[in-house]
């Protein structure tokens, strides 16, 4: 941190010492705030409870708090309109292995793929319209994602409440991840909500031909009903996208050809041929998506593949295929489609935040739960700073993702111009027109301004 500042002219902006940042004071300062001392305490008291609190012991109401207040202040300016929440979870790996210090880092299901590292968890809900975080915590990273929202539900819809006191329309979309019947009756009567259900565990649907799909949305083939899902009735939306369909069939060919490929290749490699599945070839299996695909036999010194019919079948049945259902059973099929769809957002906020050119909020080099805690709400509020960044941009009509955003406004560069007469004249580089529209935009010639120099 300490390095990058020195490089920005926060320094001479702010008037501080930038080698004030670092590891120390970091740890001072945030401990003022949320103490580790505290923490442990609480996890004392709780004793064999605390196996079972998610969020670790952590007393983390003060972020909570800013949240809300900040939230409070923003929303009449980006957010008066909204009328859907969207609520997800993600997980970022971490390099410390010490199990002393961090009852937050546990080894789980990461969703980059780093499963053998330990990994904490986030939650989170922002809202559609613009994008803003209003709320998150951080939990455990062992922890299923229906397990996570049964215990935050609570404290969503409490938020929920006293941030949109007023909003009777407000609607949540959920990811299928956090499907549990007693998560929906924590929801219903409270706030609509939509989700997504696997169309595997809804055969009857698959068996349906795509004749009796009987309405046409967005180039798809659309069929509803109304179906008792989890202990109540609700309105299921099957979507069924041609494009997807032939995609996926592509892309279990592909899976089918190299796994066949692999096999194959192993099976040469023996000096002496296997005449039954050895663990070699056990493993290329077991490490294949298409595993179930393929049949594999052994006769006269050669290695037979044959497809699997009922398996590939049973897949294309699903292909192309999204099963969505809502609380709302009035709802049209066009209405819930397009609430599911904007749960892509907050897809692209954590894409954002695992960003290492811009938040670095992974991977999590702190190893105490207090300072991780700290750590992430720090990087929450950098990517709503980006965020609003990028709302001013979009008002002014221009579209700019968070990287193109950064790299326009790195460009312009602070030049001291040093004179015969020992006269100096700090100012902005040479700007580009889009340079020009950001530098007026965020008013960026009163900075430069403070920072002119004379007579140096």
């Amino acid at each position: 941190m300490c390095d990058w500042v020195k490089n920005t002219i926060l320094p001479d902006l702010i008037q501080f010492d930038a080698k004030k940042l670092n590891s120390k004071n970091y740890w001072y300062v945030t401990d003022d705030v949320i103490s580790e001392e505290e923490t442990v305490k609480n996890r004392a008291v709780k004793k064999g409870a605390a196996e079972e609190d998610i969020f670790s012991g952590l007393n983390d109401e003060i972020f909570a708090n800013i949240e809300r207040e900040l939230f409070a202040k923003l929303r009449p300016h980006f957010c008066d309109n909204m009328d859907t929440l969207i609520f997800d979870t993600t997980n970022f790996f971490t390099f410390f292995e010490s199990e002393e210090y961090s009852d937050l880092a546990q080894v789980g299901h990461n969703k980059d793929s780093r499963h053998n590292l330990k990994q904490v968890g986030l939650a989170m809900a922002i809202d559609k319209v613009a994008g803003i975080p209003f709320f998150h915590r951080v939990y455990r990273g062992n922890r299923h994602d229906a397990l996570v929202f049964s215990k935050v539900i609570k404290i969503l819809i409490d938020n929920v409440k006293s941030s949109f006191p007023n909003l009777k329309d407000l609607v949540l979309v959920i990811d299928k991840g956090n499907n549990s019947e007693k998560n929906f009756k924590e929801l219903d009567g409270t706030i609509e909500w939509v989700g997504s259900l696997a169309p595997s565990q809804h055969t009857e649907l698959l068996e349906l031909p795509l004749q009796e799909y009987d309405q046409q949305i967005n180039g798809n083939k659309v069929f509803c009903c109304r179906k008792n899902v989890m202990g109540k009735i609700r309105l299921l939306v099957m979507v069924y996208n041609c494009k997807l369909a032939e995609k996926q069939e592509h892309s279990m060919q592909n899976g089918i050809m190299k796994l066949t490929s692999n096999l194959k290749e192993k099976y040469t490699s023996y000096k002496q041929k296997p005449t039954s599945l050895v663990k070699g070839l056990e493993n290329i299996l077991i490490e294949s998506r298409h595993k179930d695909c393929v049949n594999v036999k052994f006769a006269d010194s050669e290695l037979i593949i044959t497809a699997n019919d009922l398996a590939l079948a049973k897949r294309r049945k699903t292909f192309g295929k999204n099963l969505l259902f809502t609380s709302k059973i009035d709802a049209t099929a066009d209405w819930v489609i397009a609430q599911y769809k904007d749960r892509n957002d907050i897809e692209d906020t954590f894409r954002t935040l695992k960003n290492v050119e811009l938040i670095r909020i992974r991977p999590i080099r702190h190893f105490t739960d207090s300072k991780i805690r700290a750590h992430i709400f720090c990087c929450v509020m950098s990517f709503l700073l980006i965020r609003l960044m990028q709302l001013k941009v979009e008002e002014a009509g221009m579209t700019m993702s968070p990287c193109v955003l950064r790299d326009e406004l790195s460009d312009l560069q602070q030049v001291i111009m040093i004179y015969a007469n020992n006269d100096a004249e700090m100012k902005i580089s040479q700007c580009s027109t889009v340079q020009q529209k950001l530098f007026n935009l965020f008013q960026l010639k009163k900075i430069e301004t403070l920072l002119t120099i004379h007579n140096c």
